[in-house]
């Protein structure tokens, strides 16, 4: 066919498309003029254009609707598969959805069904259809109906079956319920937050509109009908028979979808913005009513819509029609509003809605939003009252005009726009995918109700990300320390990427009202300080679990990480989900680090246990608590390190795999079994297993620097710091191992840093006065006393001396005796202290470790008593 020919041929189509079906014989007869060939092309095109488009354009899941045709009226009280058909919701040309629940008794449920039709079961077309039920699979998401199950019919037709969603279209919903603009607005980032997860799925559905969004009496919006969209990596054949297929809803199709070019997510991102402007203001950005293939695209693809405020306050009539009802937002929408008045109305769309929605409607795909993800974004910053990201760039986009092309290119263009009207383009590939990201810092996810008896959820959300996303070797992810405090904090994302050193921060929002569970969380570029990511997540309650794997799952592919998390990590949680909150209220009470807490995190560990005995890492809860009891809160009534090692034992047998099992063992065989050996060996196997684990490197740390291996040890001390750079545990255990090293100038750096992070410094104080003492910095010994001391005119080193000797005399019966024995090496009173030693050696005092390496000892070393103690403990060099 050559060019004039296939331009007459359009142009006849075009105009048969707009006639009614008892008037298209008096024009075909007219416009072929008797060349019977044309008319046979254009009538075979009508065929195709007319069943392809009437079954594409009806929803496939909605409210019930009258039948169109008994054609296949049999079906209703038959069977489909295990399923009976109860009744028929939707025709069209291609097929029908009916509505049907199980023949058996294994669950009770209505489901939709959609069904080719007899006759349309073509290869090309049941290639399509399974191609969109591969689709479907890929897709589970709260506001996405789901595909529950499909398969063939006796005679060898497929069909769907899927999630049965009755409700209104979100236009009606809205008005029905006279919404306001804010929840409008939370609405809608519900259906955005469906759309960027099938596009991090690599799915764009490329016929977004009110039809194919319902919004359940609940009020949770589902997005139906993916009969269009097209899944990345389908091999499907580029025949341009394909475009049959193919169905368009031009009022809210994409300048580049109406000239038949290749598509990307952008194309949704522009359908967007014509739901949410007709959302707001009950019209569309254009008048297509009426109009041809050629003004569609014309209007579409040349003309700037009106901004969404000045639309409200028009009084002519704006409002469009469908089936028989205004849609246009008037005041009785919005009586029970601030915003019930057009004027204020006006004042409320003007500004930042307005520059957002025709943000999304520019007529260039790479001027609009980057992602659906910074579209919400940026209402979610409208509604929080923040300045949204659409304003940088606007001059320059108000700048440059995209339609230059002239006449002749015009005409092109809407004959193939009229072709594409018609008969659908080709399906396009989905390729965009966050680029590979190698740092990220996870807030501390904010508790939205500020309920204290959730604020386990939503600090126990984020260490599971960080604990989870740690274990990638090839991430940084800042430890629990380093980022809780910024808890409660205002902090933008980049002044945290300055002081954490990394390139994206992850923030998140819990909300846990009854029995609903709500997150949402963001990622945000440290550089430009915008979102790159938002997602939100909802199911009920005992969900908890399967809502946090799907977020972990989302997150894991967003950084661009080559491994799904679930492969890479065995099974640790737990089925019960009672026992899982009750794990994670025992983390919330450890990472406290106090007595109180610690001893409150055994009781929630043990209830978890009670509820699941076969739960791995509730047993590390345990004995890492009772390590944690032994190492800082000793004496406690009966000695702590063989629960601990009880319980890391069991958790090891659970899962052999569990670093943070491995390194609560280590800690007992160092502290308390002094096997030196078998810690080695069980820290080695904690960081091959977590090489991110920050516990891990500080703990084997300090085992090192008490073995007298230095360098080894400030190694791992500065590698936990990498992890966790704003830990003030982590400061003071790099301090430490350098004053083990005699490293005194570098101690007190540390120590000093570790200070300036909390003024309070708790028993880290202790540590700054040995190395004050050790440098002979006696004044400020005696300042950093409880009690400050002045000192300055005296003599300083003999009131130490004398101080020790009454301090070991007033505590000579009291306190542990590893503490007297330090107070009587250092007043130089030396049977004493070994005397104390004794007692300390066969109490098993955990400081004894220690021996070899602590300076406090250096006035006993060339004691021979002191090298037999050495010889026993195997600490000999």
């Amino acid at each position: 066919m050559n060019s004039a020919r296939h331009q007459q041929l359009m142009s006849i189509l075009a105009d048969a498309m707009e006639c009614d079906t008892g008037e298209r014989v008096d024009l075909l007869r007219r416009s072929c003029a008797g060349d019977e060939s044309l008319r046979e092309d254009v009538e075979r095109l009508l065929r195709s254009s007319k069943s392809a488009l009437s079954f594409m354009e009806e929803p496939l899941i909605g409210p019930a609707a009258s039948s169109w045709s008994a054609q296949e009226g049999e079906l209703i009280g038959g069977s489909i598969g295990p399923y009976r058909v109860t009744d028929e919701i939707g025709r069209g040309g291609m097929g029908a959805v009916y509505l049907a629940t199980r023949n058996d008794d294994e669950y009770q449920r209505q489901v939709a069904i959609k069904l080719i039709k007899r006759g349309m079961d073509t290869d090309l077309i049941v290639r399509r259809f399974r191609n969109e039920r591969q689709i479907l699979a890929n897709l589970n998401h709260q506001n996405i109906a789901r595909l529950f199950d499909g398969g063939t019919t006796e005679d060898g037709r497929p069909y769907l079956v899927m999630e049965y969603v009755e409700g209104r279209s979100i236009h009606h919903y809205a008005n029905d319920h006279k919404l306001s603009i804010t929840d409008r607005l939370n609405l809608f980032l519900s259906v955005c937050n469906a759309v960027d997860y099938a596009h991090s799925n690599q799915v764009i559905h490329r016929d977004l509109k009110p039809g194919n969004i319902l919004v359940t009496n609940e009020g949770i919006p589902k997005l139906l009908d993916f009969g269009i969209a097209k899944l990345v990596y389908a091999n499907e054949s580029t025949d341009t028979t394909l475009t049959v297929l193919r169905g368009m809803t031009p009022e809210y199709a994409s300048p580049e979808q109406l000239r038949g070019e290749s598509l990307t997510a952008a194309s949704d991102i522009y359908s967007l913005g014509v739901l949410l402007y007709e959302l707001l203001t009950g019209q569309r950005p254009y008048n297509l009513s009426q109009a041809s293939p050629y003004e569609i695209a014309q209007r579409v693809c040349e003309i700037e819509p009106a901004k969404p405020s000045t639309i409200v306050t028009r009084t002519n009539d704006h409002s469009r029609n469908h089936g028989g009802k205004s849609q246009r937002l008037t005041t009785q929408d919005l009586s029970h509003t601030r915003e019930g008045e057009p004027e204020q109305l006006r004042r409320r769309l003007s500004g930042d809605l307005d520059v957002i929605i025709l943000r999304a409607l520019r007529k260039e795909p790479e001027a609009r939003y980057a992602s659906v993800a910074q579209f919400a974004e940026d209402i979610r910053r409208h509604l929080d009252g923040l300045p949204i990201l659409a304003r940088k760039g606007a001059r320059a986009y108000r700048a440059v005009k995209f339609f230059k092309r002239n006449r002749a290119s015009l005409v092109t263009i809407a004959l193939v726009a009229v072709l594409f009207l018609a008969l659908g383009i080709s399906l396009t590939l989905f390729t965009t995918r966050a680029r590979a990201r190698r740092s990220i810092a996870v807030m501390p996810f904010v508790n939205i109700n500020q309920d204290p008896a959730t604020e386990y959820l939503s600090d126990g959300l984020t260490d599971s990300l960080i604990n989870r996303l740690s274990r990638f070797p090839t991430l940084v992810v800042p430890a629990h320390s380093s980022v809780f405090r910024y808890k409660g904090k205002s902090a933008n994302a980049q002044a945290i990427g300055r002081e954490l050193g990394v390139e994206s921060v992850l923030t998140g929002r819990v909300n846990q009202d009854a029995d609903r569970l709500m997150i949402e969380v963001t990622m945000l570029d440290t550089k430009s300080n915008e979102a790159i990511w938002t997602q939100q997540y909802q199911g009920q309650s005992f969900q908890l679990q399967a809502i946090q794997q799907e977020v972990i799952t989302d997150l894991v592919w967003r950084l661009g990480l080559a491994t799904p998390a679930e492969e890479r990590f065995p099974k640790r949680n737990t089925n019960d989900d009672e026992a899982y909150r009750l794990y994670l209220r025992g983390n919330y009470f450890w990472n406290r680090r106090s007595y109180e807490g610690i001893t409150k995190a055994i009781e929630y560990y043990q209830q978890a246990i009670d509820r699941d005995p076969n739960y791995a890492v509730a047993y590390d809860g345990l004995a890492k608590s009772y390590g944690l009891i032994g190492a800082y809160f000793m004496p406690w009534p009966e000695n702590p390190y063989p629960k601990a090692k009880a319980a890391a034992l069991r958790a090891l047998e659970l899962d052999p795999d569990l670093a943070e099992a491995h390194t609560s063992l280590a800690l007992v065989t160092w502290l308390y079994d002094w096997d030196w050996e078998a810690a080695d060996r069980e820290f080695r196997r904690a960081l091959n297993l977590d090489p991110g684990y920050v516990t891990g490197h500080q703990w084997y740390g300090l085992y090192l620097g008490e073995m007298g291996r230095a360098d080894e040890s400030i190694a791992h001390e500065r590698r936990a710091l990498e992890l966790d750079p704003v830990s003030l545990p982590v400061h003071a255990s790099v301090g430490r191992v350098y004053f083990w090293a005699r490293r005194y100038d570098e101690a007190l750096q540390y120590y000093t840093k570790a200070r300036e992070m909390e003024p309070t410094f708790g028993a880290f104080y202790a540590e700054l006065r040995y190395v004050y003492e050790q440098k002979q910095m006696y004044a400020e010994w005696f300042g950093a006393l409880d009690q400050p001391l002045d000192v300055s005119d005296v003599n300083k080193q003999g009131l130490l001396s004398q101080y020790w000797k009454e301090f070991a005399r007033i505590n000579a019966r009291g306190g542990a005796p590893h503490d007297r024995a330090e107070n009587y090496a250092r007043a130089d009173d030396k049977n004493n202290a070994f005397a104390q030693l004794e007692l300390a050696y066969e109490n098993h005092d955990h400081r004894m470790s220690q021996l070899r390496v602590n300076p406090i000892w250096d006035p006993l070393r060339s004691d021979p008593r002191f090298v037999e103690l050495l010889r026993r403990m195997k600490l000999s060099q």
